[in-house]
């Protein structure tokens, strides 16, 4: 199913607007499939709690050895600024740690160049990695400069930053 979202949309906006769809879906009501949003979670004065933003959960107690996750879609030129959040993929106890497969795609010209930021948050602090776009650059060469960014020698890479918070 598709969620149009608009630039104006705020992030609770967009979790309400899915949370809205997949529990309209006549095909989710018939799957057992629900959605709710989790609340944020402010910091608290604790060693090792940290603040946790609002996000959608998606139940489906039928769903046995497995995990439902949203996908993901913008059109060529269309997420430019934004930033996708993809947390709490995975089950740590599990020794499943954030399962997810991103998929490029660009205009027929090929990509406008730019980069993308991939950046991990953790309590050991944050890891960024910055992937320049080959202007022109199909999906093919943006995939691979992704895979070559996180394949780079060294800790960090050339072309990783590490700070701790």
């Amino acid at each position: 199913m598709n969620v149009p979202i608009a630039a104006a949309d705020t992030p609770p906006d967009v979790l309400k607007k899915a949370r809205d769809a997949v529990n309209a879906s006549a095909i989710c009501i018939a799957k057992g499939v629900s959605a709710e949003i989790l609340p944020a979670t402010p910091v608290e004065e604790e060693e090792d709690l940290f603040p946790v933003e609002a996000n959608l959960k998606l139940l489906a107690p039928g769903l046995t050895g497995g995990q439902l996750v949203p996908s993901l879609r913008a059109a060529p030129g269309q997420a430019t600024g934004i930033c996708f959040s993809m947390n709490k993929l995975g089950i740590p106890v599990g020794n499943q740690v954030r399962i997810m497969r991103a998929r490029f795609e660009t205009a027929a010209g090929g990509a406008s160049g730019g980069s993308i930021v991939l950046r991990e948050r953790s309590g050991l602090g944050d890891c960024a990695i910055r992937v320049p776009l080959p202007p022109g650059g199909s999906a093919d060469d943006i995939a691979k400069a992704v895979e070559d960014a996180f394949q780079a020698p060294g800790i960090p890479g050339r072309t990783r930053t590490a700070r701790p918070t």
